[in-house]
């Protein structure tokens, strides 16, 4: 633990320098005098007292062997550098993901614009989406871009054998609802699911451009590969 270790220069004497290092430490004025270890020990024992404790020991380590005029400098800007764990982003979010659409809001749902093929977006519905995934990029094995019989884009999805089970199981508890396939962020289409959907392979069918059927279907392709390194 960082300050665990006391600081003992070799002509102070731990009776008369923890008194001090107390004393400073709670912001009271202390007149030192030479040895200069001695204030670069109480000055440590300060800064320790407020350093966050994601500070590795090893950091730490190094301001023994820096030259002294440094090493309040490094520790100040070690300081300045650190951010806490809830300060750090969240790992992103998988590219594709699939997920159930609640009939209600709730602390486990958001919301999220379903786009239509109507041209005015504030006709588009906004719908509440469950934050629990149930499938992403993981369960699939490649996608690609196809026509329908309109000549309209749409994304075919082969899953593993793994992910195959698993939608089909989702599918299957989930009769009657409506799944939402959520790529890059953005609801593209929730479909009912009226059976079991079984076989291995779904199909997209969004309010999407060619251009960015071919786009989003890439996204998926690299997030797969990336999901087989």
């Amino acid at each position: 633990m960082l300050g665990s270790r006391p600081c003992a220069p070799e002509n102070a004497s731990r009776e008369v320098l923890m008194p001090r290092i107390h004393r400073f430490s709670h912001g009271e004025s202390v007149v030192l005098r030479p040895p200069a270890s001695l204030l670069r020990c109480i000055t440590m024992a300060k800064l320790s007292r407020d350093m966050p404790r994601g500070i590795s020991h090893d950091a730490m380590a190094m301001r023994h062997r820096l030259p002294r005029l440094v090493r309040p400098l490094l520790v100040l800007l070690a300081l300045c550098s650190l951010t806490s764990a809830e300060d750090k982003p969240a790992s992103s979010a998988p590219v594709f993901q699939m997920r159930l659409v609640a009939e209600d809001a709730s602390p486990d749902t958001e919301a999220m614009v379903h786009p239509t093929k109507s041209d005015n977006p504030g006709d588009w519905p906004t719908l509440h989406v469950e934050k629990k995934v149930l499938l992403d990029d993981a369960c699939l094995k490649k996608a690609f871009v196809v026509r329908e019989g309109d000549g309209s884009p749409s994304i075919d999805l082969e899953f593993t054998g793994e992910g195959a089970e698993r939608f089909a199981e989702v599918t299957r508890q989930a009769v009657g609802q409506r799944l939402a396939i959520v790529i890059d962020g953005t609801l593209w289409s929730a479909p009912n699911i009226r059976e079991p959907i079984t076989g291995g392979h779904a199909r997209v069918s969004g309010n999407f451009t060619a251009e960015e059927a071919a786009q989003l279907a890439a996204k998926i392709e690299a997030a797969v590969a990336k999901q087989s390194r």
